[in-house]
């Protein structure tokens, strides 16, 4: 059986989703991370940059594009898009940038 949507925003809120702030009359749920990503060279360097997941279909209903401003609802920072990556399951990964 495949995902639905209602599924997929289920998933959002079970695993720790929180919403955003995107200047929409409704808030967009997504997951929140800061990965930290080794790179290889001479000198070491780990890089930490905010991230979200979210459904496919929020990335349209709130038209995220890069520099899109949203707001952490829990902390009110503002956030802005730098990169969509579509996982071709429904899901993308927002990038941010400040």
């Amino acid at each position: 059986m495949f995902e639905s949507e209602a599924d997929r925003l289920a998933m959002l809120q079970a695993v720790g989703g929180e919403e955003f702030d995107t200047g929409q009359a409704t808030r967009l749920w997504a997951v929140f991370d800061i990965p930290a990503i080794d790179s290889e060279g001479l000198i070491p360097v780990k890089s930490r940059k905010p991230e979200l997941s979210c459904r496919d279909s929020d990335v349209a209903a709130h038209s995220l594009i890069k520099g899109s401003p949203l707001v952490r609802v829990s902390t009110g920072v503002q956030y802005l898009v730098r990169e969509l990556e579509p996982d071709g399951t429904g899901m993308t990964v927002v990038r941010l940038g400040t």
